[in-house]
């Protein structure tokens, strides 16, 4: 692709968001990345990443260097992801506005007044919008001249982890936030644990907000013992731990997408999932998932799962094969910015 990129996100990190921007990049170099934050980790810049040096998403210093970022790149379109982009986007329409922009969503439902207020704004001030999926279209403004599109949002097409008998244990990878209702999570794995003495929970991912509070909450629940929370951990190390696992768990009160079910998915583990964004549309229950739709009727799915190998594993072979034949984000970002540029 010889079309000049560059996609602005307000924090790097392992959200579904910054997982996939990183995966177009690091697949093509004229792809270019500004995050509008500090490196959360002391790492080099390279060509095509670049950090905010000092600041956040609203500092006066970051547009500054998100400006210089955009003359050095030059480029042809400008993806801004999340609301927090909105200043950076505001000041290069108002100083570069022939440069064609885009606005991407990646989730079903507004978070809060700010986020409704400037995702409104930005899609009024793009060219066009895409969305990571089906579910996020409702937030989209209804304008004849746009049409939003759907970008696939595989960051990659790992192989499957090797297949057990299963094994009552859960695994949660991605932030330990609200939105994810880790501690739903926690008190489902609470009744499964009841029955099954040496089931355990593995947490992976950065504090959000909510370490603390899931801590007490799982002490209180008496499982302290079950329930492991091992911080941030590379995509290696979480494929090595997911080896061990059965199921993938999360409760998310709404989500896009939902990145880390599809790798759990993609892995082999069979998710327990609430039916909310895209999950709704891609987890098929009693067929490739389970869904939590009453603590009983899943908890019941999930013992007779773990009492008939055969059952899971066609569920964990429907949910690796279901994703075989998707397009990577990568694939279908160039695409998009192909045309978007060519129009």
């Amino acid at each position: 692709m010889r079309h000049r990129v560059l996609h602005i996100l307000p924090e790097d990190g392992i959200g579904g968001a910054e997982i996939a921007a990183h995966s177009a990049a690091d697949a093509n170099q004229k792809i270019s990345l500004f995050f509008m934050s500090p490196a959360p980790a002391p790492s080099p810049e390279t060509t095509n990443i670049h950090h905010a040096k000092t600041g956040g998403p609203f500092s006066p210093t970051t547009l500054r260097q998100g400006m210089q970022v955009f003359d050095t790149v030059n480029p042809d379109v400008v993806v801004f992801s999340l609301w927090k982009s909105f200043f950076m986007m505001l000041l290069m329409r108002i100083l570069r506005p022939r440069v064609k922009t885009v606005v991407m969503l990646h989730s079903s439902k507004f978070v809060h007044i700010p986020d409704f207020v400037c995702t409104h704004l930005m899609q009024l001030l793009a060219h066009n919008f895409w969305s990571d999926s089906e579910s996020a279209l409702p937030r989209v403004l209804k304008f004849k001249r746009k049409r939003a599109r759907v970008i696939s949002f595989l960051a990659q097409k790992p192989s499957p982890v090797t297949s057990k008998n299963p094994q009552p244990n859960f695994i949660f990878w991605g932030r330990l936030s609200a939105v994810k209702n880790l501690g739903g999570s926690c008190s489902f794995f609470q009744a499964i644990h009841a029955k099954m003495p040496n089931a355990k929970l593995t947490i992976i991912g950065p504090d959000d907000g909510e370490l603390s509070k899931l801590k007490s909450h799982v002490n209180a629940l008496g499982l302290s013992n079950a329930v492991h929370f091992v911080g941030t951990k590379s995509w290696t190390e979480i494929c090595d731990l997911a080896s061990d696992h059965s199921f993938y768990i999360q409760f998310s009160i709404f989500e896009g997408m939902a990145m880390s079910v599809v790798e759990a998915m993609q892995l082999g583990l069979v998710p327990i999932v609430t039916p909310v964004g895209e999950i709704k549309r891609y987890g098929k229950d009693g067929e490739n998932c389970i869904i939590h739709d009453t603590t009983t009727d899943a908890l019941s799915a999930v013992l007779s799962t773990l009492e008939d190998p055969e059952k899971y594993q066609r569920l964990r072979l429907n949910a690796q094969t279901h994703w075989q034949t998707h397009p990577t984000f990568a694939e279908d970002f160039y695409i998009a910015c192909g045309e978007e540029i060519s129009k």
